[in-house]
């Protein structure tokens, strides 16, 4: 695909999104429950709230797990199919606009909204739950985005500032396509230039 069309694509569902989440927030006057305050601590936060999410990454990819093994695959056909082309500049284009507008929807209105309704842990895992079924690309990989879900939730909470997960879902998201293309990379390499089995002494 592209890089104008995964700009335009990414630009236009994430949009929709932002504006649906803005519009709820108004309606619902759920802005004070999920406050954004712009601040040097907010931002570092977000920084080094990508450390244990980024270190499980790296994990997965180095893991001899069957299960593990074929979620990194996964990971690597959709970064292949969607970022083959995309330079850094694209890269940190589409992790803003995702830590921007899916935190807002998913943290600061969806899980805001089912908090009121039925309570923190109720509301945090359902919002955790939807967003790992929006990423369902596989069961796999839902399980792995509700996990994460779970952990900006648990971060827009503790700090009571949704520039937290915000920071940190766009930062890591940034690192990780960064990280699979470098690995797609890598094994395009290395089938371009196997390394020749040594013949046999004798």
């Amino acid at each position: 695909m592209s890089r104008m069309r995964v700009l335009g694509i990414t630009v236009v569902i994430e949009g929709a999104l932002l504006g649906v989440a803005l519009a709820l927030r108004g309606l619902l006057d759920l802005a004070h429950d999920a406050p954004l305050r712009f601040d040097g601590t907010a931002f570092a936060w977000g920084v080094l709230a990508t450390a244990p999410l980024f270190a499980s990454l790296v994990w997965c990819a180095r893991s001899s797990l069957g299960p593990v093994r074929r979620l990194t695959e996964q990971a690597l056909e959709a970064v292949c199919a969607l970022f083959r082309d995309a330079r850094a500049v694209d890269v940190a284009v589409v992790a803003l606009l995702a830590g921007v507008c899916e935190e807002m929807a998913f943290r600061g209105t969806l899980q805001v909204l089912l908090t009121r309704w039925f309570g923190f842990e109720l509301g945090w895992i359902g919002a955790s739950l939807v967003f790992g079924l929006v990423h369902a690309v596989s069961r796999g990989y839902a399980i792995a985005v509700f996990a994460i879900g779970l952990y900006l939730g648990a971060l827009m909470h503790a700090f009571d500032n949704l520039v937290v997960p915000i920071v940190a879902h766009a930062v890591y998201d940034f690192m990780a396509i960064r990280y699979l293309q470098h690995l797609q990379r890598r094994r395009a390499r290395e089938a371009e230039n196997p390394v020749s089995e040594a013949s046999p002494a004798g």
